[in-house]
């Protein structure tokens, strides 16, 4: 599959750098009015986007409210990544052993 066939959706790719603006700001979070000119959008569609989000996990407001930081679904999807690599370098080392015996 090669992403020039389909074109590139700006909602994506805006989403995707909400996530990367985002990862620094873990306690505070920030503000949606700086989240939207980061992005370069207007702060209606941030504030859009930022409920969405909220919905699926993957954003959450700070205890000091009018601030966003990144939600738990990030963090579970980034383990459940931890632990698939964890397991497969396992089974990558099971291998190895069985290949490397000398007879």
């Amino acid at each position: 599959m090669t992403p020039e066939l389909y074109g590139k959706s700006e909602q994506v790719t805006r989403v995707c750098r909400l996530m990367v603006v985002l990862a620094g700001h873990t306690v505070n979070g920030l503000p949606p009015g700086e989240l939207a000119k980061a992005l370069d959008t207007t702060p209606s569609t941030m504030t859009r986007m930022l409920a969405q989000l909220k919905n699926e996990g993957f954003v959450e407001e700070t205890k000091v409210g009018g601030r966003w930081r990144l939600g738990p679904k990030v963090l579970q999807i980034t383990r459940a990544y931890e632990v698939d690599i964890a397991r497969q370098e396992g089974e990558l080392n099971q291998i190895k052993q069985r290949y490397s015996c000398t007879v």
